[in-house]
């Protein structure tokens, strides 16, 4: 009966992370999809977008959790190498994002860590 009960805690183990894997999965491509519908005609080809695409969700995955290194081009024209995080233990308590506001898929927006303010950035921009 014990060697039963390990087997099917082991096996509901394996379950509940490969579900969370093929959550992870879906909601990655049609993040990736929605990123690349909004970029593609802003990029030189089909593959460039699409590379900015899982880019731009890989940086922002990252930022969910960590402080993020990442460069871009201003709207200037001039390189920024930026480093910026989404996660709210890393933010300010007077700067913490107000909820409510309009998305836009190919704007990126993340708190700078090095200037202590909001930031975004297009993400057919991603260097």
């Amino acid at each position: 009966m014990k060697i039963l009960a390990i087997t099917a805690q082991s096996w509901v183990k394996k379950l509940s992370i490969r579900v969370e894997s093929v959550w992870y999965a879906e909601y990655s491509r049609s993040r990736v999809m929605q990123i690349f519908n909004a970029i593609k005609n802003k990029c030189e080809s089909f593959s460039i977008a699409m590379k900015k695409a899982w880019k731009a969700h890989k940086i922002e995955f990252q930022m969910q959790v960590f402080v993020s290194k990442f460069q871009f081009i201003k709207s200037d024209g001039s390189l920024r190498i930026a480093s910026g995080t989404q996660e709210t233990s890393k933010i300010p308590e007077n700067k913490l994002p107000k909820f409510g506001s309009v998305d836009n898929p190919d704007i990126i927006k993340f708190f700078d860590t090095d200037i202590q303010e909001w930031r975004s950035f297009n993400a057919s921009t991603l260097i």
